[in-house]
């Protein structure tokens, strides 16, 4: 029988190294983008939806917060902070609920 063990990641982030800095600039720079489409149909009166964009809004202005914290501690700190490993953990799972909610608002 083989004993090999194989390195499997957290799905819901985990300990930022060296080696996430990139990703989570990217996925920052990725949401930051996505707020282009959601602030020009909030500013176009025909197209105003703000009860269903204010979920997929506050998900995505989270995940831009998130994701500069874990881009920060994965280059400038050496032992990174429990407060904010948890904060970071907290909004990765929480983070779905917003969004979530205006899902169920379209199929409705």
């Amino acid at each position: 029988m083989d004993t090999t063990t194989f390195r499997v990641p957290s799905l819901v982030g985990g300990i930022p190294t060296k080696a996430d800095f990139v990703p989570s600039v990217i996925f920052a720079v990725a949401y930051g983008i996505l707020l282009i489409p959601v602030g020009f149909r909030l500013s176009r009166s025909k197209s105003r939806v703000f009860t269903l964009l204010i979920g997929t809004l506050t998900f995505s202005i989270e995940r831009i917060v998130v994701f500069s914290v874990r881009a920060s501690q994965a280059h400038f700190s050496s032992e990174p902070s429990k407060g904010r490993l948890i904060y970071q953990q907290v909004s990765f799972a929480l983070g779905f609920i917003s969004f979530a909610t205006d899902s169920v608002a379209l199929l409705r």
